[in-house]
């Protein structure tokens, strides 16, 4: 229609041409030039004519059809505004996460429901696959696994490991966080039935109080004490002397204080831990574990004792592994910063310790 009606302005068709473009034969128009493509409205007639008396348009309707439509797309638009503002105030979905798992460490209620509100991923975990769940399970925080529950969070999900919440707070010996979960939990990734199985466990310790109980040690008994043997026979040899003037005072080397055995378990843990995202271009690959049973950091603590440094008292739970996927990776000189747990203590010194070597390569 745009072609005939530019073909009678044009003076090219006569005005009696629009007629015809209605009547029942069929009428090839001619195509509309490129240039109307973009045109908004194309105007016949006097500007002040009164079309719209003529064409029996109601003026009142379409002004209620305007005000619907302009509400319909103001409702639409309040979720994007939402988002944008989320954004500009910094507060993504992983800021939401870290704000969500800090209060359900922290047992903070108000701000658990503020990140929850905002939209937190509920089942979203950190470097070491903890949820907000899971963290609530460890430090014993029951209000806080009502209310993720009530949100509809998953009160079963492990962590990087394998470890549940209810091996979590098992672990540490927080029965309540374990009645809440079997409370709560009906059907939910097989944490209501752990969580009663848990509780069955401890059921005959008479001494245990209404709200915590004997802290559990899920480690390999005959793995413990066969590597303790291990540390106690182990070679330690001062690299750097502690009254150095150098970064690295106080390095010591200790070989031979794990047993094949501790090695072996290690090994499958790491191969079992998911791969964390890159936030920066490295020559290595990383997975995050956090060994809240404490299997790991009591061979760990054998080997540091072994190394007699005064000022090294236990591993910290929380640990990464390094992968280098191509041959000839390797990290710049550095000096590792101090780490900080969950109640505030630091690192003294970084505990390396090599799981494979690469293979030698010939001379010549």
């Amino acid at each position: 229609m745009a072609g005939a009606l530019v073909a009678v302005v044009r003076g090219s068709e006569p005005l009696s041409y629009i007629d015809r473009c209605f009547q029942e034969a069929p009428l090839q128009a001619p195509a509309a030039p490129a240039e109307v493509i973009c045109l908004e409205a194309v105007e016949i007639g006097g500007y002040d004519s009164d079309w719209r008396r003529l064409a029996e348009v109601d003026s009142s309707a379409g002004v209620e059809v305007r005000r619907r439509v302009r509400e319909r797309v103001v409702d639409s638009a309040k979720a994007w505004e939402d988002f944008v503002h989320g954004l500009e105030s910094g507060r993504s979905r992983a800021q939401l996460r870290v704000e969500l798992t800090q209060a359900a460490e922290a047992g903070d209620l108000p701000r658990l429901a503020a990140a929850i509100e905002a939209g937190a991923p509920l089942d979203a975990g950190n470097e070491y696959g903890q949820t907000a769940a899971f963290l609530a399970a460890l430090g014993g925080q029951t209000e806080v696994l009502r209310t993720l529950a009530a949100a509809r969070a998953d009160l079963g999900r492990a962590a990087n490991g394998g470890v549940t919440p209810c091996r979590a707070a098992m672990a540490k010996g927080f029965k309540g966080a374990l009645e809440v979960i079997a409370q709560e939990a009906a059907g939910v990734s097989g944490a209501q039935a752990e969580a009663l199985a848990c509780l069955a466990g401890w059921s005959a310790s008479s001494s245990s109080s209404p709200s915590k109980l004997p802290l559990h040690d899920n480690s390999n008994n005959s793995n413990n004490n066969s590597n303790s043997r291990g540390a106690s026979s182990a070679r330690v040899t001062t690299v750097i002397p502690a009254e150095a003037a150098h970064p690295g005072a106080r390095t010591t080397v200790v070989d031979g204080a794990f047993t094949e055995e501790f090695l072996e378990r290690l090994e499958q843990l790491w191969r079992g831990l998911p791969l964390a995202p890159k936030e920066k271009v490295s020559p290595t690959d990383r997975a995050y574990f956090a060994d809240v049973e404490g299997w790991l950091t009591s061979n760990l603590d054998a080997a540091v004792r072994a190394a007699g440094l005064p000022d090294a008292a236990e591993a910290m739970p929380n640990m990464r592994f390094l992968i280098y996927p191509e041959p000839g990776g390797s990290l710049p000189a550095h000096v590792d910063l101090v780490r900080k747990d969950s109640v505030g203590r630091k690192s003294t010194y970084s505990f390396l310790l090599y799981l494979s070597d690469c293979d030698e390569l010939p001379l010549g």
